[in-house]
């Protein structure tokens, strides 16, 4: 929504930086149709392809996840789920236990 309202107002087309409702409905749908058409091949590179994550793994890794998640809620920093998975999956998967 950032670099789409940038170039708006880069282009002369809106005169200052405010995004409109039809941007951020615009970027609504294409992150639910990318979610929705290429979230499980992402899920599945992560989980199986990139790391060898098994269930007790992935318990270890979506709860570390989620620490992270309220940690840095009550700091700044971070706060979608990309950032933590990038970080947890690996971790969980790199040893026997969490």
């Amino acid at each position: 929504m950032g670099i789409t309202t940038g170039l708006l107002v880069a282009s002369g087309h809106l005169r200052k930086f405010e995004v409109p409702l039809w941007v951020i409905l615009l970027s609504h749908a294409a992150i639910a149709f990318g979610t929705m058409f290429g979230g499980w091949r992402i899920v599945k590179t992560m989980g199986s392809k990139i790391t060898k994550l098994h269930p007790f793994g992935g318990f270890c890794a979506e709860t570390s996840g989620a620490l992270t998640l309220v940690g840095r809620s009550w700091g700044s920093g971070p706060r979608g789920g990309s950032p933590r998975s990038s970080g947890a999956w690996p971790a969980a998967s790199s040893g026997p236990g969490c």
